[in-house]
C-alpha cells in the first residue's frame, strides 16, 4: 500500500476547483442580476404607491407628478444595482448596469405595447442613459458597502 500525502493538491485537484469556481461566478453573476431585477421592480411599486397617495391628497400639479414618477424609477433601479452589486460583491458596475439595462428595455417594451414600430425619442434616450447610470451608481455604492 502505497501512503498518499494529504494536505497538498494535485493537478487535477486544482483544476476542478477552478472549474467549480468559474460556474460559482457565471451563477452568482445571473443571480444577482435576477435579484437586483426583482427588487427593482419591488421598489418602484412601492415608490409608485407612496406618490400615488402623495398625489391623491395634496393639490400638486401633474407635471410635478411626472417628475417624481421618474425620479422614483431611477430611485428604484438604483436599489436594484445596490442588491446586484452587495450580492454579487464585485463588479457591481457592471451589474448594476445590467440590471439599468434590463430595466430600461423592459419599461420601453411595457411602453410601446402593441403599435408594430418603437419610435426611439431623445427623451426617451436620455431616460435610457440615465437609467443605465442610476443602475451603475448603485452596483457600485452594493460594491462598496459590501
Amino acid at each position: 500500500m502505497i501512503p498518499q500525502k494529504r494536505g497538498r493538491a494535485g493537478p487535477d485537484r486544482i483544476r476542478s476547483q477552478d472549474k467549480a469556481r468559474d460556474i460559482d461566478k457565471v451563477s452568482s453573476g445571473f443571480s444577482a442580476v435576477i435579484t437586483g431585477l426583482i427588487t427593482s421592480i419591488i421598489a418602484v411599486v412601492v415608490i409608485f404607491l407612496i406618490i400615488g397617495v402623495y398625489g391623491f391628497y395634496t393639490s400638486s400639479d401633474i407635471a410635478s407628478l411626472g417628475t417624481l414618477a421618474l425620479s422614483g424609477t431611477l430611485l428604484a433601479i438604483a436599489c436594484g444595482g445596490f442588491n446586484a452589486g452587495k450580492k454579487a460583491g464585485r463588479r457591481g458596475l457592471i451589474y448594476g448596469g445590467i440590471v439599468g439595462v434590463i430595466f430600461a428595455a423592459v419599461a420601453i417594451m411595457i411602453g410601446v405595447g402593441d403599435t408594430p414600430r418603437a419610435i426611439i425619442t431623445v427623451t426617451s434616450l436620455k431616460r435610457v442613459i440615465l437609467s443605465i447610470l442610476a443602475g451603475c451608481i448603485g452596483g457600485m455604492l452594493g460594491v462598496a458597502l459590501s
